[in-house]
Protein backbone atom coordinates (compact mmCIF):
# COMPACT_ATOMS: atom_id res chain seq x y z
CA UNK A 1 0.00 0.00 0.00
CA UNK A 2 1.72 3.20 -0.80
CA UNK A 3 0.68 6.86 -1.16
CA UNK A 4 0.86 7.06 -4.82
CA UNK A 5 -2.09 4.19 -4.71
CA UNK A 6 -4.01 5.93 -1.96
CA UNK A 7 -3.71 9.58 -3.80
CA UNK A 8 -5.23 8.14 -7.11
CA UNK A 9 -7.80 6.20 -5.87
CA UNK A 10 -8.65 9.40 -3.42
CA UNK A 11 -8.45 11.50 -7.24
CA UNK A 12 -10.08 9.04 -8.78
CA UNK A 13 -13.19 8.63 -6.67
CA UNK A 14 -12.89 12.83 -5.92
CA UNK A 15 -13.62 12.83 -9.53
CA UNK A 16 -16.96 11.55 -9.85
CA UNK A 17 -20.05 12.88 -10.67
CA UNK A 18 -21.73 14.46 -7.22
CA UNK A 19 -18.64 12.99 -4.78
CA UNK A 20 -16.91 16.33 -4.70
CA UNK A 21 -20.29 18.12 -3.56
CA UNK A 22 -21.20 15.66 -1.33
CA UNK A 23 -17.87 15.66 0.39
CA UNK A 24 -17.37 19.18 0.59
CA UNK A 25 -21.14 19.31 1.90
CA UNK A 26 -19.90 16.88 4.22
CA UNK A 27 -17.16 18.49 5.51
CA UNK A 28 -18.89 22.09 5.92
CA UNK A 29 -21.95 20.95 7.31
CA UNK A 30 -20.95 18.28 10.06
CA UNK A 31 -17.08 18.84 10.00
CA UNK A 32 -16.26 15.39 8.78
CA UNK A 33 -12.57 14.56 7.45
CA UNK A 34 -12.80 14.02 3.57
CA UNK A 35 -9.73 12.21 3.73
CA UNK A 36 -10.92 9.96 6.78
CA UNK A 37 -13.82 9.22 4.21
CA UNK A 38 -11.62 7.95 1.27
CA UNK A 39 -9.38 6.47 3.75
CA UNK A 40 -12.53 4.04 4.92
CA UNK A 41 -13.11 3.55 0.97
CA UNK A 42 -9.69 2.79 0.65
CA UNK A 43 -9.16 0.24 2.95
CA UNK A 44 -12.13 -1.39 1.71
CA UNK A 45 -11.24 -1.44 -1.33
CA UNK A 46 -8.50 -3.90 0.27
CA UNK A 47 -10.72 -5.88 2.00
CA UNK A 48 -10.38 -4.58 5.22
CA UNK A 49 -12.88 -3.81 8.09
CA UNK A 50 -11.83 -0.86 10.31
CA UNK A 51 -14.09 -0.89 13.69
CA UNK A 52 -15.21 1.97 15.68
CA UNK A 53 -12.28 2.52 17.69
CA UNK A 54 -9.76 1.93 14.81
CA UNK A 55 -11.29 5.06 13.23
CA UNK A 56 -11.34 6.93 15.72
CA UNK A 57 -7.23 6.23 16.22
CA UNK A 58 -6.96 6.93 12.78
CA UNK A 59 -8.98 10.21 12.72
CA UNK A 60 -6.40 10.87 15.95
CA UNK A 61 -3.62 10.86 13.07
CA UNK A 62 -4.91 13.33 10.95
CA UNK A 63 -7.27 15.78 12.88
CA UNK A 64 -4.58 18.15 14.58
CA UNK A 65 -2.92 18.64 11.17
CA UNK A 66 -6.03 19.22 9.39
CA UNK A 67 -7.53 21.90 12.08
CA UNK A 68 -4.12 23.33 12.43
CA UNK A 69 -2.86 23.46 8.45
CA UNK A 70 -5.33 21.78 5.81
CA UNK A 71 -8.39 23.77 7.38
CA UNK A 72 -6.84 26.75 7.74
CA UNK A 73 -5.44 26.72 4.09
CA UNK A 74 -8.97 26.10 2.60
CA UNK A 75 -10.27 28.91 4.72
CA UNK A 76 -7.74 31.71 3.23
CA UNK A 77 -8.25 30.07 0.16
CA UNK A 78 -12.23 30.66 0.63
CA UNK A 79 -11.93 33.75 2.24
CA UNK A 80 -9.64 35.42 -0.50
CA UNK A 81 -11.62 38.41 -1.70
CA UNK A 82 -12.66 39.05 -5.27
CA UNK A 83 -10.48 41.11 -7.79
CA UNK A 84 -10.17 44.71 -7.86
CA UNK A 85 -9.35 46.97 -10.84
CA UNK A 86 -5.88 45.68 -12.02
CA UNK A 87 -5.42 42.82 -9.32
CA UNK A 88 -6.67 39.94 -11.33
CA UNK A 89 -3.92 38.43 -11.95
CA UNK A 90 -2.30 38.41 -8.74
CA UNK A 91 -5.56 37.54 -7.55
CA UNK A 92 -5.44 34.40 -9.68
CA UNK A 93 -1.90 33.54 -8.99
CA UNK A 94 -2.89 33.88 -5.14
CA UNK A 95 -5.54 31.50 -5.37
CA UNK A 96 -3.96 29.21 -7.08
CA UNK A 97 -0.87 28.99 -4.82
CA UNK A 98 -3.07 28.56 -1.74
CA UNK A 99 -5.36 25.51 -4.10
CA UNK A 100 -1.33 24.29 -4.39
CA UNK A 101 -0.97 24.48 -0.72
CA UNK A 102 -4.05 22.90 0.11
CA UNK A 103 -3.60 19.85 -2.42
CA UNK A 104 -0.14 19.47 -0.99
CA UNK A 105 -1.58 19.42 2.86
CA UNK A 106 -4.27 16.68 1.91
CA UNK A 107 -1.02 14.80 0.16
CA UNK A 108 0.62 14.37 3.70
CA UNK A 109 -2.86 13.59 5.34
CA UNK A 110 -3.41 10.89 3.28
CA UNK A 111 0.76 10.08 4.34
CA UNK A 112 -0.19 10.35 8.01
CA UNK A 113 -2.89 7.86 7.22
CA UNK A 114 -0.59 5.33 5.82
CA UNK A 115 2.04 5.77 8.20
CA UNK A 116 -0.62 5.38 11.15
CA UNK A 117 -1.61 2.20 9.04
CA UNK A 118 1.33 0.77 9.10
CA UNK A 119 1.88 0.92 12.87
CA UNK A 120 -1.71 -0.21 13.48
CA UNK A 121 -3.14 -3.01 14.90
CA UNK A 122 -6.07 -3.88 13.21
CA UNK A 123 -9.03 -6.35 14.05
CA UNK A 124 -8.55 -9.90 12.59
CA UNK A 125 -9.76 -10.28 8.80
CA UNK A 126 -13.48 -10.42 9.22
CA UNK A 127 -14.88 -13.47 7.85
CA UNK A 128 -15.53 -13.08 4.41
CA UNK A 129 -17.46 -10.70 2.69
CA UNK A 130 -17.57 -8.67 -0.34
CA UNK A 131 -15.34 -5.74 -1.14
CA UNK A 132 -18.41 -3.16 -1.25
CA UNK A 133 -19.32 -4.76 2.00
CA UNK A 134 -15.90 -3.73 3.57
CA UNK A 135 -16.15 -0.13 1.90
CA UNK A 136 -19.86 0.43 3.15
CA UNK A 137 -19.19 -1.27 6.71
CA UNK A 138 -16.23 1.58 7.05
CA UNK A 139 -18.34 4.21 5.64
CA UNK A 140 -21.07 3.75 7.54
CA UNK A 141 -18.60 3.23 10.85
CA UNK A 142 -16.99 6.51 10.30
CA UNK A 143 -19.79 8.88 9.18
CA UNK A 144 -21.86 6.50 12.74
CA UNK A 145 -18.59 8.05 14.32
CA UNK A 146 -19.80 11.65 13.62
CA UNK A 147 -23.86 11.35 14.23
CA UNK A 148 -24.50 11.33 10.19
CA UNK A 149 -24.95 8.08 9.51
CA UNK A 150 -28.46 9.02 7.77
CA UNK A 151 -26.25 10.12 4.54
CA UNK A 152 -25.58 6.70 3.23
CA UNK A 153 -26.33 5.88 1.02
CA UNK A 154 -24.36 8.82 -0.86
CA UNK A 155 -22.65 10.03 -4.03
CA UNK A 156 -19.20 8.66 -2.62
CA UNK A 157 -20.17 5.35 -1.79
CA UNK A 158 -21.89 4.55 -5.13
CA UNK A 159 -18.35 5.84 -6.84
CA UNK A 160 -16.51 3.82 -4.33
CA UNK A 161 -18.45 0.32 -4.99
CA UNK A 162 -18.71 1.52 -8.88
CA UNK A 163 -14.38 1.20 -8.65
CA UNK A 164 -14.16 -1.58 -6.66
Amino acid sequence: MTIQSFWEYSLLLYAQPGVAEYCVDMQDRYGVLVNLMLFCCWVGSRQMELDKSVIKEAERSIVDFNAEVTSQIRRRRRELSRPVDGTAERYADAKRKLFEAELNAEWDEHQKLLDWLSDAVLPGPPDGGTTGKFIRANLRCYLDNCNVARTIPSPLLDAALKNC
